[in-house]
């Protein structure tokens, strides 16, 4: 077990919570969060599936250089269109102003960006920074021995049980109410999806 790892994907985790507490977040600003998180993995997947090796392949030749560049174009198109209509229902459910095609909500979240503040700006950098150090360790120790085609579909199984989860949490909490036992219920939900996905990815790079 990565003991590093755990301590930073832990602390990740919990900075939604610390700023529901001590900042004030609301239900939207974590589910908010948590998607964009669904984002910037999709971003350094593409890093991997372009330094995807596969198997035996021992050296990156210019024809599997090639496909692995139209892997990840494909992956670019695909999963960005899965996450923009994810965005695209969160933003209807918390009657959010939002009125264009799909690939316009990557405008909105740079206008969001552009809006928020100090704390927010901290969970933001802190999930690039953590994604980009997977990435790292991605490169190091997996990447000779994944294919691509496999890389490019492993965020999908992350992002279903994400989608479902966080548009469940959205639509109780704008129905119900409790919102921070909502927030502190999808935090733990988010906690065990990752722990099992580092889990099984550690014990994939030990069985090599």
């Amino acid at each position: 077990m990565n003991y590093h790892r755990l301590i930073l994907l832990l602390a990740l985790n919990l900075i939604p919570l610390i700023g529901v507490i001590l900042w004030q977040w609301d239900i939207f600003i974590v589910i908010w969060l948590f998607w964009l998180e669904n984002a910037v993995i999709g971003a350094f997947n593409c890093l991997k599936i372009l330094a995807s090796k596969g198997g035996d392949q021992l050296s990156v030749t210019p024809k599997s250089w090639r496909s692995n560049i139209g892997l990840a174009v494909f992956f670019v198109f695909h999963y960005g269109f899965f996450t923009s209509a994810h965005a695209m229902i969160i933003l209807e459910i918390f009657s959010k102003s939002f009125d264009g095609e799909p690939w316009d909500i990557w405008h909105w979240t740079w206008s969001w960006l552009q809006s928020i503040d100090g704390t927010l700006w901290l969970a933001v950098l802190a999930m690039v920074a953590y994604w980009l150090f997977d990435t790292i360790q991605f490169y190091l120790h997996e990447s000779s021995n994944k294919q691509p085609s496999k890389q490019m579909v492993e965020p999908y199984s992350r992002i279903i049980i994400a989608h479902v989860v966080l548009l469940l949490g959205a639509i109780f909490v704008v129905k119900f109410g409790f919102e921070l036992a909502v927030i502190i219920l999808l935090v733990l939900i988010k906690m065990l999806v990752n722990f099992t996905d580092m889990v099984k990815k550690q014990t994939a790079t030990d069985n090599i």
